[in-house]
Order: C-alpha cells, then sequence, then structure tokens
C-alpha cells in the first residue's frame, strides 16, 4: 500500500564515517524477502512483521488490536514506548515508537506472547484510560495500597510512640532498633498513602488519580526508595539476636556496636534513595524505577 514509505529503524551510519546506509523503503524490503528469504522460515516470519508498517493485510486472523478499539490520537505516533519486561516481551526504551507499534500490530495474532506484552503499555500509545494489567480495577488498586499504607501508617506509629513515651523503653537498644525501623517505614508508609496523587499528569495517558509533578514523582520514587532501608535493619536485627543469644552480650557491650547497627540500613537507604532520582518514573499505582539503571 505505501511502496515508497521507509523504514526509519533500518538506516544506519558506520563507524562514526561519512558513510550512510539509507533507509531502505518499501518496496526494496519486500522485493529482498521475496527473492532472499525462505518462506516459513524465523527470518521470513520477522522480515513479514514488517509488512504493517508498509500497509499490508493482516497475515493472521483475528490480528491483534493493541488499543482493542480505541482510535489513538496522532499527537502520541512519534512517542517512544517506554521500558517493558514481563512474561511476554522485554526491550528498551528508544527502540520502538508508538506509531511502528501499532502498525506491526495487524501482523500479529491476537493470542501471542508479542502482542499481549506490547498491550500491557498500551496506554502510552492508545489514550484513554491507564491499562492496569488488563484490569478493570482502576480506582481499586489506587485505592488498596493508600489503604494498606494508612494501616501501615497507623501500626508504625503506635510502635513510635509506644517506645518514645517511656524513658526505660528509649535506652533499650532493640527499642532503638525499632525505633528507627519504624521511622524509615513511617516513610514508605507516607510515599503508599499518597500513591498517584504524585504522577504527573498526561492527557495522552491519564492515570488515575494523577495530580502531581516531575518533580513530586522524583520525590516519591526516593521516599519508596528510604523506605526500603528498613529492609536492612532486618540485618541489624539479625545480628542483635546472634550477640544476645549465643553470645550472651548486654547492653553495655552492645553500646560499642550500636552505631554500626543502625549506620548500615541508614546508609543503605541513603544510596537507594540517591541512586534512584535519575530513574523514577510514573507506575499506575506510583512512581517507581521505571527505566533499568
Amino acid at each position: 500500500e505505501f511502496p515508497e514509505k521507509t523504514f526509519p529503524f533500518l538506516g544506519s551510519i558506520l563507524d562514526d564515517s561519512a558513510l550512510i546506509i539509507p533507509e531502505p523503503t518499501c518496496e526494496l524490503v519486500a522485493a529482498y524477502v521475496g527473492s532472499s528469504l525462505v518462506s516459513g522460515t524465523a527470518e521470513c516470519r520477522t522480515a513479514e512483521l514488517m509488512g504493517g508498517w508498509c500497509g499490508c493485510p493482516p497475515l493472521l486472523v483475528p490480528s491483534c488490536d493493541i488499543c482493542d478499539g480505541l482510535t489513538p490520537p496522532d499527537s502520541i505516533m512519534d512517542k517512544i514506548v517506554p521500558y517493558v519486561e514481563n512474561e511476554h516481551i522485554a526491550y528498551q526504551p528508544g527502540f520502538v515508537t508508538c506509531g511502528q507499534s501499532l502498525a506491526f500490530q495487524s501482523q500479529l495474532e491476537a493470542s501471542s506472547q508479542l502482542c499481549l506484552g506490547i498491550k500491557v503499555r498500551k496506554d502510552v500509545c492508545c489514550g484513554g484510560d491507564y491499562e492496569y494489567f488488563g484490569s478493570d480495577w482502576k480506582h481499586e488498586y489506587v485505592w488498596i495500597t493508600r489503604a494498606s499504607g494508612f494501616v501501615s501508617l497507623c501500626g508504625t506509629f503506635s510502635i513510635v510512640l509506644y517506645i518514645l513515651t517511656d524513658s526505660t523503653r528509649r535506652k533499650n537498644i532493640f527499642n532503638q532498633l525499632m525505633l528507627g525501623m519504624s521511622c524509615l517505614d513511617f516513610i514508605y508508609s507516607i510515599a503508599w498513602i499518597v500513591s498517584t496523587a504524585a504522577v504527573p499528569l498526561d492527557p495522552d495517558a491519564p492515570i488515575y488519580g494523577a495530580r502531581g509533578t516531575e518533580a513530586t514523582c522524583a520525590i516519591q520514587g526516593v521516599m519508596f526508595q528510604i523506605g526500603l532501608g528498613s529492609i536492612f535493619y532486618n540485618v541489624s536485627f539479625s545480628i542483635y539476636f546472634l550477640l544476645v543469644v549465643v553470645y550472651n552480650w548486654r547492653d553495655d557491650k552492645l553500646k560499642k556496636v550500636r552505631p554500626w547497627l543502625h549506620a548500615g540500613p541508614l546508609v543503605s537507604a541513603f544510596i537507594l534513595a540517591t541512586a534512584s532520582i535519575p530513574f523514577s518514573g510514573p507506575f499506575f499505582i506510583g512512581c517507581f524505577i521505571s527505566t533499568p539503571p
């Protein structure tokens, strides 16, 4: 249908020199496939996938429909499909645009792994409501995370209050470790309560509850990573119980290693939070690491 249409993702420059391989046209690719590839081979099947880009009719019925009948806006055809990794597909960002994905879909079977994998991120290329792993629970997912975050916040606050309101409990090293873990959990719980309110509003791919900016998204991503530092307090607790139960250490002796029991989790949380800043991005229930480091 479009013999003169070119493949922008097939052209390249060799070794930073002036030698440029031009972008081949649909007519040229069709001639190469017809004369050089054997029908039924993997190479031929890969080439056939390009047929959608050239306007060829679907090879398989029913064919893949990424947008499930929705007409995507023209404004997002050049949008880059972000990183996708699931049981069906995995590819890096910057490789495929929405226009290319939608053009290739006609050559895929509706139940194929490639079709199912791309549809997970249909929110990027189809507009409309965000796709929650194919579920209609757009509101429920967000409010479930907020509810769990609120319950966690209440529990954490109770632990902190219990320890801080008694001078004897404050001096106990076990309670001090519990207090440190609870402080990190407190930050983590707040991030869950905020949920999608920190996600930047994107008219082309709206996420339920999105009210934020890139700055709020980055802050929430940092809060999540800080909260993960509480996991490392489990290591400190393991060391604490080893020293108390196995080696019969008492508080006077434990005070010598107390700074290290706190330093490990806190430094780890700081490193995770700092390193995550360039990679934080929106997800369907908040802002996390959206692209691989």
